[in-house]
This record gives C-alpha cells, structure tokens and sequence, in this order.
C-alpha cells in the first residue's frame, strides 16, 4: 500500500498528487520502501508529484547528467529530465518538489523502468544536496575497525562476496547501495541504506543452507534476483557506518577454482572509486563528490581481488583475503 510519506536514508519523502494508479503506486512504494536502515533527523525533504507527462514543463537547460535512457539538463531553477519512454521530470529546487509525468503505457516494462530511474534520480539528488555522496558498492566490516569497500560493475559479484563474508563472522553495510561524507575529523564516513540483499536463487548452489531464496520478491522485472533480508541470512549482521580501510577491487574468473589478492596502486584505486559514483554537470555538486572521493582514496588501500568460477564451493578460499584485511588494519 502506497504511503504518503518516506524516509529514505537522510531525506524524508512526500507522496503528493491524485489519480495514481495501482501498478505506479506499486512501483513507488517498491522504491521508497527500500531504505529500511534507521536515521537520525532528516537532513533534506522532497516531494513527488505523479502527473501526465503534458503537465511537466521541462525548460531547456546546460547537461547536467545522462545516462542509457535518460538526458537530465539544469538550469537557474533546477532540474529537468527526458527518458526514452516518454517518461519526463522537472524539479524546482526552492520549493524541493519534483513534478513526474509518467506515459499513458504505465504497465509497459520500459515506462516502468524510466520512471524508476526517474525515482533514483530524485533521491540521489536529494542526497547530494544534503551533502553525501552514493556509492554503488558493498561493505563488509568487522568489529575489530576493519572495513573494506567492495566494488565491481553490475553482475560480477559484489553480493556474492559480500554474503561470503558474512558466514565467517563479517558485518555488513549493504551489498550495493552506500552513502559517503567527510567527517568533522577528516575520515570518509559510509552510511548503510537498504537492509537487504540481491540475490540469484542459484546461490545456493554455493550455499545449500540459504535454500527459500525464491519465495522473497523480485528486484526488479529484468532480473531473477531476489530482495532478500540481511537478517534472514545471518541475524545481527548489518551496521549502520563504518570509515573503510580498504576497497576491493573484484574481478571474476573462468580459469581458476581460487580467490587471488594483489594490490591496486593509488592511482588504480581513485580510477576505480570515481566508477562508483555519478558525477553530475553541477559544478558545486561535482567538485564535492570529486573532493570526497579523493579523500577516500587516500583513506584507503586498494586490492584487486579474483574469485575463479567455482572458488566458493571452498569454504577456505577467502582465507587469504581475510588475513590480507586484518594485515592492513
């Protein structure tokens, strides 16, 4: 059931408008409903307004951001978005309200796409502007301070290892959705999201024990992936911060059974962790996300990190990865 109001980790979310129906209500709770990490008072507030796409006016604006099927301009007032569906947004910042206009063919797979990247733009503002910046990354911690990033493009196994970690006593922050700010004390501090996983049903094939995969909601309609609970895999194991020592750089492979570690150099490490974030074309913005990811690179040590094919069928292959992080503490 769709609410009027959300808290999304910093940013506290308004609802507003009439006429919705029940498959966009659906995929908007679906969004908003994902940050279950508690906050402290919120930082920022927006507020969503659901019209027709005729209803938005969308000034020409300089580039602000684009992506596969969407192009976002600025301008004096704020923001505008296109997406390849017919999906459009205008956000006016005085007054923190985002007008989206979602296609009569809200049921089709493609508009709902769009307008839940229209939703992710929202709330990634919303963060930027309260002073944080999003990392599409994982973190796993342990209670010793030892706090190491995990990072990879889609697919290749951020969940997995992350997951891996967690059955040999390892905490976590969120397997791909952080948010980042400078300390008062200098340190780059992560802040956790989303208290669940995505995960593939065939990851029991690794992990017999984590057998019921399939009876929690799909992520998404383009994938099998599941939003399954932290809790449900291993009680206690979420923490909601933690300032990282280390950022993984993971690689997958064919040709090996193992897991190997070798070192990433300081410039590999900054080139990796400016792939994990969005820098838009707003120059006060980007010269904060860049400053706060530069501070993070030197906060860190960088390790690459290959996972053959079948290495977690060991349960010993992170042995070395393990001792590695507790080394570099």
């Amino acid at each position: 059931m769709l609410r009027d109001c959300y808290r999304c980790g910093p940013v506290s979310v308004r609802v507003v408008g009439a006429g919705r129906s029940h498959r966009l209500d659906e995929l908007v709770d679906r969004a908003l409903s994902l940050f279950t990490v508690p906050w402290g008072d919120s930082e920022g507030a927006i507020h969503l307004e659901f019209v027709r796409p005729d209803q938005v006016e969308c000034p020409l604006g300089a580039p602000y951001l684009t992506t596969h099927r969407m192009s976002v301009v600025q301008d004096l007032a704020g923001l505008s978005a296109h997406c390849d569906s017919g999906a459009r947004a205008r956000y006016v910042r005085d007054c923190g309200v985002w007008r989206i206009g979602v296609p009569p063919s809200e049921d089709e797979l493609w508009t709902i796409t769009d307008v839940d990247n229209l939703l992710t733009l929202a709330l990634a503002t919303a963060w930027r502007e309260a002073g944080w910046v999003p990392f599409h990354a994982g973190l796993v911690c342990r209670d010793a301070g030892i706090a190491a990033m995990v990072c990879a493009p889609s697919g290749v196994g951020k969940t997995t290892l992350t997951l891996a970690m967690l059955r040999r006593g390892w905490k976590t922050l969120g397997d791909d959705k952080l948010l980042a700010r400078i300390s008062d004390d200098g340190q780059v501090e992560m802040r956790a999201l989303t208290g669940t996983f995505n995960l593939y049903p065939h990851t029991r094939e690794w992990f017999p024990d984590l057998s019921g995969i399939e009876r929690f909601p799909h992520c998404s309609a383009w994938t099998d992936k599941r939003r399954v609970p932290v809790e449900w895999i291993r009680p206690a194991a979420m923490r909601d911060a933690a300032a990282p020592g280390q950022v993984l750089k993971l690689v997958r492979t064919e040709d090996t059974d193992t897991v190997r570690v070798s070192g990433l150099s300081f410039d590999e490490t900054l080139s990796l962790l400016m792939k994990q974030t969005v820098i838009p074309g707003q120059r006060e913005i980007a010269r904060h996300v860049v400053r706060t990811v530069s501070m993070l690179a030197r906060q860190v040590c960088g390790l690459e990190v290959e996972v053959g094919k079948g290495a977690y069928f060991n349960p010993r292959c992170l042995d070395a990865l393990e001792e590695t992080l507790e080394s570099h503490q």
